[in-house]
């Protein structure tokens, strides 16, 4: 007797063979190896040129977007050796290696417009972000470009850690981007 004549008289129920499968399905996981970093398109990581530029800014502005600079890097630095990529100091062209740029623009707006108006944008504090990641050649890699603005609220709302913040989800989707390029799937 092969299977179709066992289907055929019914001995097997379609219906349990199914549930069987699910539950052995069910049960599996299936675990996708990443690339070790020794194998990976881009191993090596240079943090180049950051920038955050503000419009006419005074020095409490202009002392801010230093923070802003000293933020962004240290956060580039810990999700990129999260994620195994080695960070070097040296921008000499080497294989397998990127070096990641950026630039921020933060326009503070007017804290005071924002707390006491706040309709229609009166006052409102902006801040875009660009990163990009090239290889040795020059080509881009991986890039980014994101913005953020606050608007009103009771305090006015402060621009310096929604750019913080912007600072975070740009380089967090750049360093996603780089393990895309290598074909890696992300550590959960």
């Amino acid at each position: 007797m092969n299977i179709l004549q066992v289907f055929r008289h019914k001995l097997v129920n379609p219906l349990a063979i199914a549930s069987c499968l699910l539950a052995l399905a069910a049960c599996s996981s299936v675990e996708l190896a990443r690339l070790p970093p020794e194998s990976r398109p881009a191993q090596f990581v240079h943090i180049g040129e950051i920038t955050v530029e503000t419009p006419a800014g005074d020095a409490d502005e202009l002392e801010k977007n230093k923070e802003l600079v000293t933020f962004i890097k240290a956060e580039l630095v810990k999700m990129l050796k999260e994620e195994d990529f080695v960070i070097v100091a040296s921008n000499e062209p080497r294989p397998r290696q990127v070096t990641i740029e950026g630039k921020m623009t933060v326009d503070y707006g007017n804290r005071a417009l924002r707390m006491l108006v706040g309709i229609f944008g009166a006052g409102k504090g902006t801040a875009e972000f660009a990163l990009t990641a090239r290889d040795a050649s020059g080509q881009v890699v991986a890039s980014q470009h994101q913005d953020s603005s606050t608007r009103m609220g009771w305090f006015g709302g402060n621009v310096t850690p929604a750019a913080k913040e912007l600072g975070q989800n740009t380089a967090n989707d750049l360093v996603e981007q780089l393990l895309d390029y290598g074909g890696i799937t992300r550590k959960k």
